[in-house]
């Protein structure tokens, strides 16, 4: 009985501190829509809020559980941007450590695909000391890179919408998709479509959340991927 009381406090004190530190967007994603070079890349930004008036002195490390072997991720703390696919902020306080109060810290994080298109993921963990020993936040980095491999298209023209949906979305300037495969923010495939003029893909029975649309040609090759907004859950 003891130590099932134990068990529940110690859960209990792990969903508080959770909720001292919170995150946003969450789920967090980075996309890189369209490779058109090897230099092809997005930044995004990365909301570390502290709710209450603790003060964290966070250090990181990363991990890349699922990445391309090209990929690049690049990390800019409160003090610095590491070199790419760093594995940890380095151990030093006066130099190293982010101090957060009360308020909104701003992380930014770069993805780098080099040419090469696919979903990954990394995993971005924040301790509490510089010994890695204090686990405070675990955040998944899902990543997802296209390719505009079809040289004819202009990828530019190509749109989805409505976007956001509630139920279903078309393709505009497609005359060159012809197939769609529908991913979620893990990089699961959850839908395929075949696509055709004035198609209605429907997506009524999907989650509300952030989806990726890739959108290939005849011969499978990937022309372009974009992000899906769905506001609704699906019944």
């Amino acid at each position: 009985m003891v130590r099932s009381l134990l068990f529940v406090l110690f859960l209990s004190i792990a969903a508080s501190g959770n909720a001292q530190l919170t995150y946003n967007p969450d789920p967090f994603s980075i996309v890189v829509a369209t490779l058109e070079d090897n230099n092809s890349y997005t930044k995004e930004k990365l909301n570390l809020t502290v709710n209450t008036d603790t003060v964290y002195t966070i250090f990181w490390k990363m991990e890349f559980p699922n990445m391309k072997e090209k990929w690049e991720v690049q990390l800019c703390d409160l003090r610095l941007c590491y070199d790419y696919n760093a594995r940890q902020s380095g151990t030093n306080p006066n130099n190293h450590a982010n101090v957060m109060e009360k308020g909104t810290h701003v992380f930014e994080i770069g993805f780098y695909p080099r040419n090469v298109p696919g979903t990954g993921k990394a995993v971005l963990k924040l301790y509490g000391d510089n010994q890695f020993t204090k686990l405070i936040k675990e955040i998944d980095i899902n990543l997802y890179a296209g390719t505009t491999s079809s040289k004819d298209v202009n990828v530019n023209t190509i749109r989805v919408f409505p976007n956001p949906t509630t139920d279903y979305f078309q393709i505009a300037n497609g005359s060159q998709v012809s197939k769609i495969v529908l991913y979620n923010v893990m990089g699961k495939e959850v839908k395929t479509f075949f696509n055709y003029n004035n198609a209605n893909h429907d997506v009524s029975d999907l989650r509300k959340g952030i989806y990726m649309v890739r959108m290939l040609d005849a011969k499978n090759r990937v022309i372009k991927t974009v992000r899906l907004s769905k506001n609704v859950d699906g019944v």
